[in-house]
């Protein structure tokens, strides 16, 4: 962070007595002090989602600070140095590089002597070590972020009728994409079906890809694309012959969901998938001794909605 403040600095200068605290909360501020004095405070209407952007933003707002506090403290200097021959050009004053001249008076740009050169960052400041992330730059954030999820879901058109599910995973975030793996899995149910009754219940596997498309105040907007697979295991009740088997399930997944707060270590998330399956249960009824037989089979598009609480390892 020091580096990158350093950086948007007009001149050098020594960080050793700036404090900066940053306040993520609803809405996030940051407070610049320096000398024990708050000397600025920013609040933050739409904060970025990137690591490496947030730091970015807090740089900027920190080197603002700081050149606004420098020019109000020369301020004073130059307006009780200012005297006749001040207009003329003839005198100058390295510490007062950065006070307003009127536009009349102003000398055109040179490159300064090196007597005028700024002065050398304070030695007696420890030099902070770069972080992977300040070294990757411009070119995005490559911190990796982990986190662990549960809730529960709705699933529809998977099993004979509707099911609830719980689910448990875990997340893991590469800058502005954050992987997720779950697995979902229901008690047995008995569900009425042409006369009888099949017991089910289902076991599956989840794997996503997520971003976030936008952000509406302290709520994010979520997409992310996915795959669902697993097993439906089903017994048969009150028929001629009951029978017990498992049948497989695979299916590609596309979802939005909102989280809120779109930053916190804890968040809350509402999901809505929705499924396309690539192979899906039949559930085959042979009437009696005839070869007669019925088929029951899911929907081609199934949808589960969740709600899930996150949390987000610091």
């Amino acid at each position: 962070m020091r580096a990158r403040v350093l950086k948007r600095l007009a001149r050098d200068a020594s960080l050793s007595d700036v404090q900066v605290v940053v306040h993520l909360a609803d809405t996030p501020r940051l407070e610049v002090s320096r000398a024990g004095q708050v000397i600025a405070e920013r609040r933050f209407e739409s904060f970025p989602a990137s690591c490496n952007a947030r730091r970015d933003a807090i740089a900027v707002a920190v080197a603002l600070a700081i050149e606004r506090a420098r020019e109000a403290q020369d301020a004073p200097r130059a307006s009780a140095s200012a005297g006749p021959g001040a207009a003329s050009g003839n005198t100058s004053d390295a510490t007062t590089e950065s006070a307003v001249v009127p536009a009349a008076t102003a000398p055109a740009a040179t490159t300064p002597a090196p007597s005028e050169a700024a002065p050398a960052p304070d030695a007696s400041e420890p030099d902070e070590p770069e972080s992977a992330a300040d070294d990757a730059g411009e070119g995005g954030d490559s911190s990796l972020g982990l986190g662990a999820h549960a809730g529960v879901a709705a699933v529809l058109e998977v099993l004979p009728a509707l099911a609830f599910a719980g689910v448990l995973g875990a997340d893991a975030a590469f800058g502005d994409v954050r992987l997720s793996v779950s697995a979902l899995a229901t008690l047995e149910q008995r569900d009425d079906v042409l006369g009888a009754a099949i017991d089910s219940r289902l076991l599956l596997g989840r794997a996503l890809a997520c971003g976030d498309l936008t952000s509406l105040g302290s709520i994010a907007l979520e997409g992310c694309a996915g795959a669902l697979a697993g097993a439906v295991f089903a017994e048969g009740y009150g028929y001629d012959s009951n029978r017990r088997t498992e049948l497989a399930y695979v299916a590609a997944l596309a979802r939005a969901a909102l989280r809120f707060p779109a930053r916190g270590v804890i968040s809350g998330r509402l999901a809505l998938d929705g499924l396309v399956p690539v192979l899906r249960p039949s559930y085959v009824l042979r009437e009696g001794e005839s070869d007669q037989t019925t088929a029951v089979t899911p929907a081609p598009i199934g949808a589960a909605l969740s709600v899930e609480i996150a949390l987000t390892l610091p």
